[in-house]
């Protein structure tokens, strides 16, 4: 507001850059524009796209969205790349990794619907023997 930001800080792939200055604090405008804080750090995310989305997911509504997906979307990544010890493809090209990854899913869906059956079975028999 009273002082002109300098660009101190470039991020990966220049995807971002913040601008801030050190004259916050004598700025006859710290109160209204910084508030609390010692300083402002205005981040430009450049592309209109990317602020559209980020402001988005500010949102009440969308961070609960987004803990739903670490249940439901994110845990069979972690599960191939953990415990099928998958870190990256064998495979070049892109109609060769699809396939691959299309076997990794089928694999681990696979595994997952035999651990229910199991687990089922076990629970049935239980049942039977408490009876």
């Amino acid at each position: 507001m009273g002082q002109i930001l300098e660009n101190q800080k470039s991020y990966k792939n220049n995807s971002r850059i913040a601008y801030w200055t050190n004259n916050c604090k004598t700025c006859p405008k710290h109160q209204e524009c910084c508030g609390k804080r010692y300083n402002r750090i205005i981040t430009d995310y450049g592309n209109p796209n990317k602020i559209k989305m980020l402001r988005k997911m500010e949102t009440d509504w969308a961070q609960e969205i987004y803990k739903k997906r670490s249940k439901t979307a994110e845990w069979p990544f972690g599960n191939i790349k953990q415990n099928l010890k998958v870190t990256e493809f064998n495979t070049t090209g892109l109609k060769r990794t699809q396939t691959e990854a299309k076997l990794l899913a089928i694999s681990h869906n696979l595994k997952r619907i035999y651990n229910e059956t199991i687990q089922n079975e076990l629970i049935h028999q239980n049942n039977k023997q408490n009876t």
